[in-house]
């Protein structure tokens, strides 16, 4: 099977640091069992298909040539139903979402549901946390910050801290996952084995091909940054 993987993230700052974007890659790398022909990157909103296009391209290229479009997770394709099932059509069901591989239109109906409702809920939690700063501090609000102040040093250290929270909690599971890797296993064993030895995921959820694909991301991405100190202490 030949491929063309979509990646998106939201904002500028996600697309200049790579953050969210070294995730999808891996994710998607592990689970393309085929070519991958073409990649294409976007920085925009997942409310629509509008002013998207790289996605344009990416779709325009699986009709034309008849190739299948993957993505790590189908929110990263969009939020909306009706546009999402309007892709899956266009592409005469030639989608593969990493988040829910080897499905059918219902199962996939589902799961942008379940998207397009997390969209509205965090426009819904971000519209009452800034009316409640404004009537708490009286200050005119701009993208969520109160005029005038610059938020990049904060959205830049609340990434680290996300990414060391997450890393932290792959350490449980990181060193089996690496050795049984080596040895071969395939990720359905894998996650039949951590699955009989009692270990969840930070969500407290069994693992998956996709959860136990973020462990080897994570923990590739971690090696160079460790045979780094260990050069300085030499």
């Amino acid at each position: 099977m030949q491929y063309v993987a979509y990646y998106r993230v939201s904002t500028k700052g996600q697309g200049e640091s790579g953050l969210g974007l070294d995730g999808q890659k891996a994710v998607v790398q592990h689970f393309a069992s085929g070519e991958m022909v073409a990649e294409y990157t976007e920085i925009a909103s997942g409310k629509s298909l509008d002013r998207r296009p790289q996605l344009e391209a990416a779709l325009a290229l699986c009709v034309e040539k008849g190739y299948t479009l993957i993505v790590g997770k189908a929110d990263r394709l969009s939020r909306s139903v009706v546009d999402a099932l309007n892709t899956f059509d266009r592409l005469s069901g030639r989608l593969v979402c990493c988040d829910c591989p080897n499905t059918d239109r219902f199962t996939l109906t589902i799961i942008f549901a379940v998207a397009e409702r997390e969209r509205e809920l965090i426009s819904i939690r971000t519209k009452a946390a800034l009316a409640a700063l404004r009537i708490r501090e009286g200050k005119q609000i701009i993208n969520g910050a109160p005029k005038g102040v610059d938020t990049s040093a904060a959205v830049k250290r609340s990434g680290e801290v996300r990414r060391a929270t997450a890393d932290a909690a792959a350490l449980p599971v990181a060193s089996l996952v690496m050795d049984w890797r080596a040895d071969g296993y395939s990720m359905d064993l894998i996650c039949r084995k951590l699955d009989r030895a009692g270990y969840k995921t930070p969500r407290g959820t069994a693992h998956t091909r996709c959860s136990v694909a973020r462990v080897i991301a994570r923990m590739e991405r971690m090696q160079p940054a460790k045979k780094s100190r260990a050069a300085v202490g030499r």
